[in-house]
């Protein structure tokens, strides 16, 4: 047996019905474009934030670099120094030749110096394309990273490119006394052997 449920009449809606419905439609929908477009930004500054940490980060590793390879040059000009006037003493007859000869190679041995100093400027370059260097209120601040990155880091290169030469070719050519090597064979761009340079000075 069938039950029969009585029907309702249908409420008809009037018209401030509907435009409390779209209000609050229209509220909803705006709310939640507002909503998206505050993550979005949120997620871009979030971005933003970690570029400029990631370059202050390469700035401080820079700044250790640099330090260190400064303490590792003078070291070496001192060492060089001495092996200057090892030769102005064997010279003027203070010491022996084979006094002279000890004495730089052991100088020479001792004397460390590192590659050339790299400066990683990737983080830089993500800022620059994100824009965050806008975040940084400071425009001397702002003129002194553009100077670094910009001017400093392609004097660097050059400078990079003359040690680099100058390197190879006084240790290939000039004074190599064969502690970089094991063998008597002669390194590419090396015009004599260990033993010949060592025989030669």
């Amino acid at each position: 047996m069938e039950v029969h449920h009585p029907h309702h009449p249908t409420h008809k809606k009037n018209w401030k019905e509907y435009i409390v419905e779209f209000l609050m439609l229209f509220a909803a929908v705006t709310l939640g474009f507002f909503a998206e477009n505050i993550r979005e930004h949120q997620i871009i500054d979030n971005h933003k934030n970690q570029n400029l940490i990631a370059m202050v980060n390469d700035l401080q590793q820079d700044s250790i670099e640099i330090k260190k390879r400064i303490s590792e040059y003078s070291k070496a000009v001192k060492q060089f120094e001495k092996i200057k006037d090892l030769s102005l003493a064997y010279h003027q007859k203070q010491i022996t030749e084979n006094e002279l000869i000890d004495a730089v190679v052991s100088e020479y041995l001792n004397t460390k110096w590192s590659i050339s100093l790299f400066i990683n400027n990737a983080s830089y370059k993500n800022t620059i394309s994100a824009g965050s260097l806008g975040y940084i209120q400071n425009n001397e601040t702002k003129q002194l990273i553009a100077q670094y990155y910009e001017v400093l880091y392609g004097k660097l290169l050059v400078n990079n490119t003359i040690l680099d030469n100058d390197a190879s070719e006084f240790t290939g050519k000039t004074f190599i006394f064969g502690y970089m090597q094991k063998s008597n064979e002669k390194l590419e761009g090396q015009t004599r052997t260990n033993d010949e340079q060592i025989e030669d000075f």
